[in-house]
């Protein structure tokens, strides 16, 4: 996380109610980490039976690209170079040198990584992070109260950041709250099955023709929190006339898939 905040990665969080939401952006930041390091090696062999089960290398990358369907033609990693350097009386070992992994390095960063073929994988990885992490609550609280902690540092120096951001702020320093779109309100019923996450009170209008159900900050803009996809859950009117503004709540009540006793 050091390189995205050196990066100003927060300010990336800061528009509101992205389709691209902190769940995708941050999955994306983790997987670029890790292509990064493979580079390094080690790398993976593969022995072709096509040609003579003659082993050859790969870097990670490109055999995701290969197992996600991407089209893409993979980086022909070098032979290894180094020598061998005695480390005892009677003992030596294999000292690879940096030239076959500066040549991975050169090829990710220099050809790679501004490709359309890797935006593309690690857009499908992010959807397929976001579909499995979306439906823990106190998860999606937890990566928002980190934020939020940033958020609030971009506040308390308003003065020195860009006419863009600071539009974006309210005179007490928090982000202006934004009407919550349809998509993000569908999205959010359904996870939380029509359900209010505190109470369990139907709120779906199925069982009550006065549904009284509300769209609510996890982290309350009031506590810095984010206009995210990944900030919002279904409560009652009851319960969120209840939640406190500065306070950030959710529960870990899920839908079972069998009757309980």
């Amino acid at each position: 996380m050091e390189d995205f905040h050196a990066n100003e990665g927060i300010f990336q969080m800061i528009p509101s109610w992205q389709k691209d939401t902190l769940v995708h952006k941050l999955a994306k930041v983790v997987a670029d980490e890790l292509f990064l390091s493979d580079t390094d090696g080690p790398y993976v062999t593969i022995y072709d039976p096509k040609n003579g089960f003659q082993p050859k290398k790969y870097l990670p990358i490109d055999l995701a690209l290969q197992g996600y369907g991407i089209e893409h033609t993979p980086f022909e990693i070098p032979p290894p170079d180094g020598k061998v350097v005695r480390v005892a009386q009677n003992m030596t070992t294999w000292q690879e040198s940096e030239e076959v992994a500066n040549a991975c390095y050169d090829y990710f960063v220099e050809d790679l990584r501004d490709s359309y073929a890797y935006e593309d994988l690690l857009s499908r990885m992010a959807d397929e992070v976001f579909h499995v992490v979306f439906r823990d609550r106190v998860t999606m609280r937890g990566l928002n109260s980190y934020f939020s902690m940033h958020v609030e540092e971009i506040s308390k120096s308003l003065e020195m950041q860009e006419v863009e951001i600071q539009e974006k702020f309210t005179k007490r320093g928090s982000l202006k709250r934004k009407s919550i779109p349809t998509w993000v309100k569908r999205a959010v019923y359904f996870r939380d099955h029509g359900r209010c996450v505190s109470c369990g009170m139907d709120v779906s209008g199925l069982l009550d023709a006065l549904s009284n159900e509300q769209f609510d900050h996890i982290v309350p803009l009031a506590n810095y929190g984010l206009n995210d996809l990944s900030n919002i859950q279904l409560l009652c009117k009851p319960c969120n006339q209840n939640k406190s503004d500065s306070h950030s709540h959710t529960s870990d009540r899920y839908r079972r898939w069998y009757r309980s006793p």
